[in-house]
């Protein structure tokens, strides 16, 4: 798909000394060799099912109490399934613990597996 565009920026500009389609072309390369090179961002072009002991679903680290959901393979279930995997602190013995889960159905699920949520459909206008 990006090999065409990468193809065209890197044929002679019709301005004389322009780097500008040259510089484009190396980015663009650049991007596809750290995507690839990357699980997490590979996963958001082409959806695999990642393992939890790989990697958990990414959470914004300034904030106590968030989550996300994704699709989870959870063990024991037949078919994957919506679930939201959390973070909060709870004070424990006095110290600030920091639990991270998958939820659903207001349970505590085992997931093995999950992956982003896909896009949702756009209205048509």
């Amino acid at each position: 798909m990006y090999e065409d565009l990468v193809k065209r920026l890197r044929e002679p500009c019709q301005y004389e000394n322009c780097v500008l389609c040259k510089e484009a072309a190396d980015a663009i390369e650049k991007l596809i060799e750290v995507i690839q090179n990357h699980d997490f961002l590979k996963s958001l072009i082409k959806p695999r099912w990642i393992p939890v002991t790989e990697q958990k679903p990414p959470l914004p680290e300034d904030e106590d109490v968030c989550y996300v959901q994704v699709i989870g393979a959870v063990k024991g279930r037949k078919e994957a399934e919506p679930v939201l995997y959390s973070r909060a602190y709870r004070l424990r013995d006095g110290k600030r613990v920091r639990i991270e889960r998958f939820v659903g159905d207001g349970e505590v699920l085992e997931v093995t597996h999950w992956m982003l949520m896909p896009e949702p459909p756009k209205e048509e206008s």
